[in-house]
């Protein structure tokens, strides 16, 4: 995942019942099985399925499918009536294309109808995209004028975080992850710890990411650093950010507005699909 991908070159999606899907993660957790879909209410409005977070990429949508580990891309005609679905509290559209087109989505498990709030999907700030698509983990390092070095109990505990998360979205896929970080959330101290350095913890978890045998899951290292943030009472955030033209998609931790494990710019240039942080911190996104 963090080393991006692209698409085929076919993304004009006009026919509703074709998209492109694209997995977030390596086999064994990528492209896991489609739930079986549903069928719409006509007197309800339009909402994501649960697990089901929507990115709009330059006017076209991408959906990131937490259940079956899927990007999911739709064209411009599709993203337009998705758009105005998930953003009205109208039932669906009566139009039969506009409707043909709602109701592939629910077939595919990516919406249902619900009386919930309306849904604006996340758009980056900045157009461009990505300067370059090779992660650069060290590139928030160079934020801090000094880092203490990392002591055996600050790396063991590195060690834990990056094993757990990576067996987590191994084995339980996106879903499993990100319902483990809540959690995490949840048991997090709401006071700083003294001496609590966000940097001094990336430098952990980049000396213990040289020791580990084998390749971690894409997901895995921002996950471990937002866990390991949270222990120490810091108010960091995960966030998964997608582009679509090419398509790329990096997951990052911020910590009072500075990203810690990658290239600043990925605040702006890539739609925050999935964002998890403390109550004090804006969240979106959360299954």
């Amino acid at each position: 995942m963090n080393s991006g991908s692209s698409w085929p070159e076919q993304l004009d999606l006009d026919d509703p019942l074709r998209l492109v899907e694209c997995p977030a993660g390596p086999p064994p957790t990528g492209l896991r099985p489609l739930p079986p879909g549903g069928e719409l209410h006509p007197d309800q409005p339009v909402r994501p399925a649960p697990g089901v977070h929507w990115a709009d990429c330059d006017g076209e949508l991408v959906a990131l499918d937490l259940n079956t580990d899927r990007f999911v891309a739709l064209g411009p005609y599709a993203s337009t009536v998705a758009t105005a679905a998930l953003t009205s509290t109208a039932p669906p559209p009566a139009d039969p294309q506009d409707r043909a087109v709602l109701d592939s989505l629910a077939e595919r498990g990516l919406l249902v109808s619900g009386n919930g709030p309306v849904v604006v999907p996340a758009t980056a700030t900045r157009p461009g995209g990505v300067a370059t698509y090779t992660p650069r983990p060290r590139a928030g390092l160079t934020e801090a004028a000094h880092v203490v070095p990392p002591g055996p109990a600050l790396l063991a505990t590195a060690t834990r975080h990056l094993r757990e998360c990576d067996r987590q979205a191994r084995s339980g896929g996106l879903l499993g992850l990100t319902v483990r970080l809540r959690r995490d959330l949840a048991t997090a101290p709401s006071r700083r710890r003294p001496f609590a350095d966000p940097y001094r913890l990336v430098q952990a978890q980049l000396t213990v990411r040289r020791l580990l045998p084998q390749a971690l899951h894409p997901m895995a290292p921002a996950a471990a650093l937002a866990r390991h943030a949270w222990q120490a009472g810091l108010p960091a955030v995960f966030v998964i950010g997608v582009q679509k033209f090419p398509f790329h998609t990096r997951a990052y931790v911020e910590c009072d507005g500075r990203v810690l494990d990658d290239a600043q710019e990925l605040r702006e240039v890539l739609a925050p699909v999935v964002v998890l942080g403390p109550p004090a911190v804006p969240m979106m996104g959360c299954p």
